[in-house]
């Protein structure tokens, strides 16, 4: 699963998952899943983590995407997230 552009869910970071996009911000969702992206994936600099902004993207995550969007971020980035668990 290591190919720039394909993004997977990978829960236990066992190196299997679900894919859900392909490509860069011309790219395309699979089987329809997680497709509100707004012109992300971008890649910048590298950027190889996701996040869903709740609010507009804080300018410290280098985006100024809007509140709902999937966006790449650095994976440094150190932001608000979620766990579910059984």
């Amino acid at each position: 699963m290591d190919k720039e552009g394909s993004w997977f869910w990978d829960g236990d970071n066992d190196g299997t998952g679900v894919q859900f996009w392909e490509g860069d911000a011309s790219g395309m969702a699979v089987d329809d899943l997680f497709s509100k992206w707004g012109n992300e994936p971008d890649d910048s600099d590298g950027q190889d983590g996701l996040g869903m902004g709740i609010t507009q993207w804080p300018i410290s995550t280098g985006s100024l995407g809007s509140a709902g969007q999937w966006n790449d971020i650095d994976v440094n980035n150190q932001l608000y997230f979620l766990i579910e668990y059984n």
